[in-house]
């Protein structure tokens, strides 16, 4: 009987303190609306998430703690003057911010996203599209972080590439060996790209307008089934404050039959499960999609006319130091034995990367139907996937 007491007051006193260590749990993106703050230790640390709610990423503070929010170098919705504010958790989601209790996703969204993307010249970006770096500032270190760069066809509706760094596996991310670039704390108050891109995306990707523009081309029982991935995913992502990445306009992945297109996934997560410091990751689109019309004739599949086409590849660059290898996946899962010899543009080494092991389990990297790779020695891979990059020195296959 006493055993079960004490082991009673144990486990009310250790429930006690998990509670009290975790008082705010502040979600990071409870509706659509809802822009958050990034949220900085007073000390200027970026504060990881934790898995507090099923299926989402949240900010756990302790009762009484102090931080930092910020919309830098925008401003939050309802305290338009204002790009900081300092807050101490009370309880749940309720912060003490000026002296007055607010509610996290009611009273304290920013403006606008708090990843910034300016307009600026991208090593690799042709002169005829647009290249933009994406990132933050952090107002308490009084430095601006570049986390990726990218470089897009605007015209076309075309993502040519983009590029990030990726932290080691299941390990504390500083942000300043991470990001591809620290400058001032005004680096981002520069040209900003406009929301018009996206909204013309977005109903470029309706549904009802594609099938029915689908069917009068392909037939009613042939129509390319579109859908969008993420170039960077949020599981990418060396901090999940980072989240808005996730929506900017050029991180959609054109897709054809999203749910069988399971190896780009599963090359993500392989990417994420390796043990390797300052990993640099090139991801982007080549070629376009070409569908059987009812005629009969091979025709190229856009989005809207001559806008917006659906990529042929999708695929991924990993380099580690002068290590590198490429990976192209078919954005088609029906292709003939003939195609796939004519689209198999290098001699894979699938078999000779050893980290790839969700691809290369019951070797799925081979399974049309979950989507065909290619896996490529780089100066192979860049003759025909052109839209990569230049890599100087001598490289060497990384297996």
């Amino acid at each position: 009987m006493k055993k079960y007491i004490f082991g009673l007051i144990t486990f009310v006193c250790l429930t006690f303190q998990n509670v009290k260590a975790t008082n705010c749990v502040l979600p990071l993106k409870p509706n659509y609306s809802f822009f958050a703050p990034l949220i900085f230790t007073k000390n200027g640390t970026l504060i990881d998430t934790e898995n507090v709610s099923p299926n989402h990423e949240d900010i756990a503070l302790e009762a009484g703690q102090e931080v930092l929010l910020s919309c830098a170098p925008s401003y939050f919705k309802h305290f338009s003057a204002d790009k900081t504010l300092s807050a101490t958790c009370k309880e749940e989601t309720n912060l003490l911010v000026q002296d007055a209790e607010k509610d996290f996703t009611s009273d304290l969204s920013c403006g606008v996203r708090s990843i910034e993307e300016i307009i600026t010249p991208v090593n690799g970006c042709p002169s005829n599209c647009r290249s933009i770096e994406y990132g933050y500032a952090n107002p308490i270190a009084g430095k601006s972080y570049v986390l990726g760069e990218v470089c897009m066809n605007v015209k076309t509706g075309r993502m040519l590439f983009v590029h990030t760094r990726l932290r080691k596996d299941g390990t504390h991310t500083d942000v300043d060996k991470v990001a591809l670039k620290v400058r001032g704390p005004n680096y981002f108050h520069q040209e900003h790209p406009t929301t018009y891109y996206k909204i013309e995306l977005m109903k470029a990707l309706r549904l009802d307008d594609l099938n029915a523009m689908y069917k009068s081309m392909f037939g009613p029982k042939n129509i390319p089934l579109i859908s969008t991935k993420r170039y960077v995913a949020a599981n990418m992502l060396t901090n999940k404050q980072y989240l808005p990445v996730t929506k900017l306009a050029w991180n959609y992945a054109i897709v054809n039959d999203e749910e069988h297109l399971e190896n780009y996934d599963s090359l993500q997560e392989d990417i994420m499960a390796l043990q390797v410091e300052n990993l640099e990751v090139y991801t982007g689109s080549s070629g376009t999609l070409s569908w059987k019309a009812q005629n009969g004739d091979q025709v190229e599949v856009f989005l809207k006319t001559n806008k917006f086409p659906v990529p042929k590849y999708l695929w991924t660059v990993v380099k580690s130091g002068q290590k590198v290898v490429a990976f192209a996946i078919l954005n088609k899962n029906n292709v003939s034995d003939r195609d796939l010899q004519k689209d198999s543009f290098c001699s894979s080494k699938c078999e000779e990367i050893s980290w790839i092991k969700n691809l290369k389990a019951e070797k799925q990297y081979k399974k049309l139907e979950h989507g065909y790779v290619l896996c490529c020695e780089f100066n192979e891979f860049k003759r025909t996937i052109t839209e990569m990059p230049n890599i100087s020195g001598t490289l060497e296959l990384f297996t």
